[in-house]
């Protein structure tokens, strides 16, 4: 088990979970939309919180010039054997991302589904100081809110209810796919805490490996949230040096049918 502080950067992005990443988190419109942000600008870019390489890749193909950053080693070695497998060899770094630190600067840099994962507000200003100092003269940055690919709106919604009920039993239901090689991963997902004043919330994920019905592997890790406002976001930006900070309708999430997903963009000053 893997126990996270608010303030620690741990994700739950590792072994089964990495693998269940790599396996069935392959598509979605983002990969479309953030491709099309990274065509606009211009490179290089980096992707931040770049996982397995659902994003990275498909751009590779497309002849956009990408690195990529993930706290995960092995999200990071499936990101590798897909790119490989592409005929690419992008450079991939593993590192937190508010300790975000590569050999060159980028003309755009994108974080899908990843600001706020792993801590709080401080890591998410560090983060995006980080991020500013890594971007070339007049380069954009856009990312949207982890939280809501993590169905955690509702924490958001009512925190002080919510954390007076937790910690979660873990769910009876499940997520349950097959993978190439016939084994199968099971996923169950609870909240076990909630840090009120900082806003931030803990998720407990457990993954199970059968092979042929039978479980033959179990992990637990940890995940924290940062559930902040819009305006926090806005605020941290503009804190980090970003102009031009904005906030608008992004693609359209379609975990929960929750509507668009709210993308921050912000430039460096020239």
């Amino acid at each position: 088990m893997t126990n996270a502080d608010p303030g620690s950067g741990i994700t739950w992005h590792h072994g089964l979970v990495a693998r269940w990443w790599a396996e069935f988190n392959t598509g979605g419109p983002e990969i479309a939309y953030y491709a099309d942000v990274v065509a606009s600008e211009g490179g290089p870019a980096l992707d931040l919180g770049c996982g397995a390489g659902r994003l990275l890749v498909p751009m590779l193909k497309a002849g956009l010039d990408l690195d990529g950053v993930d706290v995960s080693g092995d999200m990071l070695a499936h990101a590798r054997v897909a790119s490989a497998t592409a005929g690419f060899a992008p450079g991939l770094y593993e590192q937190p991302m508010h300790e975000l630190a590569t050999p060159r600067q980028y003309r755009t840099i994108l974080c899908c589904g990843s600001i706020g994962l792993g801590g709080g507000l401080g890591l998410v200003e560090e983060m995006l100081r980080r991020v500013h100092a890594h971007l070339e003269s007049g380069g954009l940055f856009a990312g949207d809110w982890g939280g809501s690919a993590m169905a955690t709106a509702d924490i958001a919604r009512d925190l002080d209810a919510h954390a007076a009920r937790l910690p979660e039993p873990w769910p009876e239901s499940s997520l349950r796919q097959r993978c190439a090689d016939g084994d199968e991963i099971e996923l169950r997902v609870r909240t076990t805490r909630v840090d009120v004043a900082e806003r931030v919330a803990q998720r407990e994920i457990r993954a199970t490996l059968l092979h042929e019905g039978i479980a033959v592997a179990q992990e637990e890790h940890a995940l924290s949230i940062w559930l902040g406002s819009r305006e926090e976001m806005l605020g941290a930006m503009e804190r980090a040096g970003f102009e031009d900070v904005a906030v608008a309708d992004g693609y359209e999430d379609g975990i929960g049918g929750r509507g668009p997903v709210a993308v921050f963009r912000g430039r460096r000053r020239g």
